[in-house]
């Protein structure tokens, strides 16, 4: 095993899989600047199909990792995932990568954990605030009590 994967293997799955995503981007764009000429040539040679086969391969690995970075997103806030059974939340492939036939959020799943994700915060920041108001509060109330009994001590 390289040295980078050992390194890797010690991290969190967060940035762990922020590095994946990472690595994935890369070869998407790296994929993009070797794309076929749309010619007849390319497309009898299957240099064409080796490039859609490939991009969707790459396709599929982003939208897992993202699944996975949702995932571990809405662990940390403790809320639910949308049911995996739900074909509306998820889409299933067949990959030849992976035969399990995984599963990853759809556009309308992403949007959905998208708005979970926001009303978590929102409501984590409303309650921070809270917290943060009656800090300010009570510290003011000490600073006013101190100020009166100094002020009695002098009389």
């Amino acid at each position: 095993m390289k040295l980078p994967n050992r390194i890797k293997a010690l991290l969190p799955e967060g940035i762990q899989n922020k590095i994946d995503l990472g690595r994935c981007r890369k070869a998407l764009r790296e994929l993009g600047k070797k794309r076929p000429p749309n010619t007849h040539q390319a497309h009898e040679s299957g240099e064409v199909a080796e490039y859609l086969a490939e991009s969707q391969s790459l396709h599929y690995w982003h939208e897992m990792l993202t699944t996975e970075a949702f995932r571990l997103r809405t662990d940390q806030l403790s809320v639910p995932m949308p049911d995996i059974n739900n074909d509306l939340m998820y889409d299933k492939v067949e990959w030849d990568v992976d035969h399990r036939e995984p599963r990853f959020l759809s556009p309308i799943g992403v949007a959905t954990v998208i708005a979970t994700i926001r009303e978590a915060e929102k409501h984590n920041r409303e309650v921070w605030t809270f917290r943060i108001s009656i800090i300010t509060a009570l510290t003011g109330l000490g600073g006013v009590i101190i100020g009166v009994l100094s002020a009695l001590s002098k009389a």
